[in-house]
């Protein structure tokens, strides 16, 4: 496929003019997806990590590595009990819905 045809396909599967996809998941909308969808996905992410630079990789890992070395100040560690109870109310307020 000429590049013309990935930016048109990634257009209209991700963005506003298109299906929207990217919005729709970003929002928790996306919730029947069926095997066409599925693959469109997965063909829209190899594309997308295709694109990437080398230059832009290094960066984003660079990045999230210093990120994990010095996480947010003023961020502290709660024990597993209670991260337990929060995921447990988390997963109960999504079955309700």
């Amino acid at each position: 496929m000429p590049d013309a045809a990935w930016e048109r396909f990634l257009r209209t599967f991700l963005l506003n003019d298109g299906a929207n996809v990217r919005n729709l998941i970003a929002h928790g909308f996306a919730r029947n997806v069926g095997p066409i969808e599925a693959a469109l996905a997965l063909r829209a992410g190899a594309v997308l990590i295709l694109l990437t630079t080398d230059r832009a990789v290094t960066r984003d890992v660079e990045t999230v590595r210093a990120a994990v070395a010095a996480p947010a100040a003023g961020t502290r560690h709660r024990p597993w009990s209670q991260r337990l109870v929060a995921a447990l109310w988390a997963a109960r307020r999504e079955l309700r819905n």
